[in-house]
């Protein structure tokens, strides 16, 4: 094995190789990104590699390309001369969260050149800064399929590299978070993970005292680091697996200045339905968001910054039955249509790939499980997505 790559099958069998940012950035914001890397390893004749971290000579051509963006637009592709490879998968996947990530693995081709279709997931560039992302648009052009996590952003991406994108929405372990049969009990009552207004968190705690609840926060910030994401992945589950509330706004809703005013999913929501908690914010104003998030209840409304809490709390919390519909909807949803499996399903296709024989052991044990969350009341209206999407 090379010094700067993990690799979870590197036999000669593998179909396809992802390219991830693990050991580059082992933060907890992207550990959910790790965990769907090693799911989809399990599942299907995978390579995983993930170069080491950047060097200080890397950090110089980061600082360096930032400096030529303004001068000159797209003179930071020129930065590191193109490398060949001999391709051996079917598919090469690159991971990455922004943009940024692609200059320290320049040259990009000593990658792309071992797969016959080269795909690329981004989960945060927002529209109105890709103009000021010319040389990484540039890297981005070299793929044959894009994906983003970010609705708003599919069509621009598309216009701006030349190449297709798709919307790919988050996902999660459905089955490792699912409560059903024999979930713990839920000693939580409200928790809240990252971003929290000031105004609202002061009304949790004023609720949590006058109705002798647990709140439970946690205000480190995702790029605290977490240098085993399978233990942090743990972590999350245990503690949302445990919660009745859980606080869920729109991706980056405190910064405006980078998402440009527009409201998307983020992973946050896809755990919170994953494990049954009941959601406590807003849902995003996406095109999506009725197939996403549209059933009663699916967000109890809390606008950002709002302390207003008392009236939707109560309706709830007079009505168990109610709060019991919700939870089994939420786990049906993931269940159905959000675990790991359905988004590595949809990137197959896109590439004309058909699925493997363990992922279709994880679809069947996704329905099994969804009969067993069913079969304490009447059927939901919820089916698994076909093998295609």
């Amino acid at each position: 094995m090379r010094g700067d790559a993990v690799s979870l099958d590197p036999g000669s069998q593998a179909r396809a190789l992802i390219v991830s940012q693990r050991r580059r950035q082992p933060t907890m914001a992207r550990s959910l990104r790790y965990e769907f890397e090693d799911l989809v390893s399990a599942l299907d004749r995978v390579e995983l590699v993930a170069p080491g971290p950047a060097s200080r000579r890397w950090h110089r051509i980061h600082q360096a390309s930032a400096v030529l963006e303004r001068v000159s637009p797209g003179a930071s592709a020129l930065l590191s001369p193109s490398a060949l490879g001999s391709p051996r998968h079917e598919l090469v996947l690159v991971d990455i969260q922004t943009t940024w990530d692609l200059l320290p693995l320049e040259p990009l081709a000593a990658f792309l050149r071992r797969g016959r279709i080269r795909a690329c997931i981004v989960d945060e560039v927002f529209s109105h800064r890709l103009h000021e992302r010319a040389g990484e648009l540039r890297l981005l052009s070299q793929f044959d399929l894009l994906f983003s996590t970010l609705e708003w952003v599919v069509d621009t991406l598309a216009e701006a590299t030349g190449r297709p994108a798709e919307f790919l929405p988050p996902s999660v372990d459905a089955l490792g978070l699912c409560p059903f049969p024999s979930g713990p009990p839920r000693k939580i009552d409200v928790l809240a993970v990252g971003r929290q207004p000031p105004e609202t968190h002061q009304a949790l705690l004023e609720e949590a005292e006058r109705r002798g609840w647990l709140y439970l926060y946690d205000r480190e910030g995702g790029d605290s680091r977490a240098p085993d994401h399978q233990a942090h992945r743990r972590r999350v589950s245990d503690l949302l697996r445990r919660s009745r509330y859980f606080l869920c706004y729109p991706g980056k809703i405190d910064r405006p200045d980078e998402t440009g005013g527009k409201e998307e999913f983020g992973f946050r929501y896809f755990e919170g339905m994953g494990a049954g908690t009941l959601l406590l914010g807003q849902r995003p104003a996406t095109p999506s968001a009725e197939r996403l998030a549209g059933w009663p209840d699916a967000v109890v409304p809390l606008p950002f910054g709002g302390r207003e809490i008392s009236r939707w709390l109560d309706a709830l919390e007079q009505n168990p039955a109610r709060q019991e519909e919700v939870r089994r909807r939420n786990v049906l949803e993931a269940l159905g249509h959000h675990d790991h499996v359905h988004r590595w399903g949809r990137i197959l296709a896109a590439a004309g790939l058909g699925e493997s024989a363990p992922m279709a052991a994880r679809r069947a044990e996704l329905g099994r499980r969804m009969e067993l969350v069913r079969a304490t009341r009447g059927p939901e209206e919820v089916t698994p997505v076909p093998a295609s999407g």
